[in-house]
C-alpha cells in the first residue's frame, strides 16, 4: 500500500473518527500543506464557473467571481483542457492565454502574483476546477504538483456522494445548498433576458457577462439590477438603460 499523501495525513487529523471529509477540511489541509495562500473549489458548466464550493484565503472568492464575470481564466481552462494550468508570476507580462482576466485580477488584487488551476476529473470528463493562490512569484515544485493533483482526485468523490442521481432539477438544490455563494439571481436575469429579447439561454448569459465587464462590475451586481427592474439590457448600446 502507497503512503498516505501529506495532504491525505492532514485530512485525517482534520476529521474526527465519525465524520467524512469535507471540501472545507480538504481546502485547509491543500493550505497547509501546498505553501499557498489561498485556494478555490468550483463546479462548472460549459464556459462558466456554475457555482463557487469552497473558499479560503484572502480574495479567493472574488477571483472565481471574476473568472466567472470575463468568461476566461486558468480555473475555466483546466476544466476544459484536463490538465492543470499555471502562470507562476502574473507581473511577468509573458503569458497571453487569459489577457482579459489577467489585466481585471491585477486591478483587483494588484498583490496576486501566482495562480494555478487544476482540473476535477470523472474519468477523462471535467466537472470543475481548483484554483491556488499565491501572494508570491513562483511556480509549485513537482511534489506540490502531485499533492494537489491528488487533492483533486479525493475532492471528486465527495462532490459526486453528495449530488442527486435522478431529476434533473435537484441539481439546484445542490447547489443553492452547497455553494459559498448564491447565483440564483443570475440565472433569474439569464432567463428575463431570454424571454424579453427572444435569446438563447448563452447568448442571455453572454449578453450579461459582457455588459458587467464593459461597466467594471461583477455578474452577480448586474443581474441583481435586470431582475429588480433597474437595468434593461439591448443589444443596442445606446438603448441599454
Amino acid at each position: 500500500m502507497d503512503e498516505p499523501t501529506v495532504i491525505e495525513r492532514i485530512l485525517q487529523e482534520l476529521v474526527a473518527h465519525d465524520e467524512r471529509p469535507s471540501l472545507d477540511h480538504l481546502c485547509e489541509a491543500c493550505v497547509r500543506a501546498l505553501d499557498i495562500d489561498g485556494i478555490s473549489l468550483a463546479m462548472i458548466s460549459g464556459q462558466a464557473i456554475r457555482e463557487t464550493l469552497c473558499a479560503q484565503g484572502r480574495n479567493a472568492l472574488e477571483i472565481d467571481q471574476l473568472q466567472f464575470t470575463v468568461g476566461e481564466g486558468p480555473c475555466l481552462e483546466a476544466c476544459s483542457a484536463g490538465r492543470p494550468m499555471s502562470v507562476p508570476d502574473l507581473l511577468a507580462g509573458t503569458d497571453q492565454r487569459w489577457p482579459v482576466f489577467t489585466s481585471a485580477v491585477a486591478e483587483l488584487v494588484p498583490d496576486l502574483r501566482a495562480i494555478f488551476g487544476f482540473p476535477l476529473l470523472v474519468g477523462t470528463q471535467g466537472i470543475g476546477a481548483m484554483n491556488l493562490y499565491r501572494y508570491s512569484p513562483g511556480d509549485l515544485g513537482e511534489k506540490q504538483y502531485r499533492e494537489a493533483t491528488r487533492a483533486c482526485e479525493l475532492a471528486v468523490p465527495i462532490i459526486l456522494e453528495d449530488l442527486p442521481v435522478h431529476r434533473d432539477s435537484e441539481f439546484g438544490t445542490y447547489f443553492h445548498e452547497h455553494a459559498v455563494i448564491d447565483r440564483t439571481t443570475v440565472y433569474r436575469a439569464t432567463g428575463l433576458l431570454m424571454l424579453d429579447q427572444e435569446l438563447t439561454s448563452q447568448e442571455a448569459f453572454d449578453r450579461l457577462r459582457a455588459f458587467a465587464f464593459s461597466e467594471g462590475r461583477l455578474v452577480e451586481e448586474v443581474a441583481e439590477d435586470v431582475v429588480a427592474h433597474r437595468l434593461y439590457l439591448s443589444d443596442d448600446p445606446d438603448s441599454t438603460s
